[in-house]
């Protein structure tokens, strides 16, 4: 392997481990102060897009739309909310302190409300 190529690839990488700590300490200081008076989210993952660490976020996951809208209303983002096949589809991203966050539910409906199409939602 020649001496530019090497340097080339060890500059890119350090690149990449740089804008993984950051994204990682971006994380750890938003989980250690959730927003108290806001749902707690059941799921915490940060996560990367198949294109890489330029498209990383944190995935919080939530029982109902009507948390998910909670927080959408707190990080001023709209809440995308889709009814298919027996359930509700909802999410909302937005970036707070230079954090991608992506708050989303999937609720099932419940018997009545699959006979009634939702309209107890």
């Amino acid at each position: 392997m020649s001496e530019s190529l090497r340097e080339t690839a060890l500059a890119k990488l350090q690149q990449i481990e740089s804008q993984m700590f950051q994204f990682g300490q971006r994380v750890r200081a938003f989980l250690q102060d959730l927003p108290a008076d806001l749902p707690q989210p059941f799921g915490a993952t940060p996560a990367l897009a198949s294109s890489g660490i330029d498209q990383a976020y944190l995935h919080l996951t939530f029982a109902t739309p009507a948390e998910v809208a909670s927080w959408a209303s707190w990080m001023d983002a709209a809440v995308t909310r889709k009814d298919e096949l027996g359930a509700v589809f909802c999410h909302a991203t937005a970036v707070v302190d230079g954090l991608p966050i992506y708050v989303g539910c999937m609720q099932l409906a419940t018997e009545a409300e699959q006979q009634t199409g939702g309209e107890d939602r």
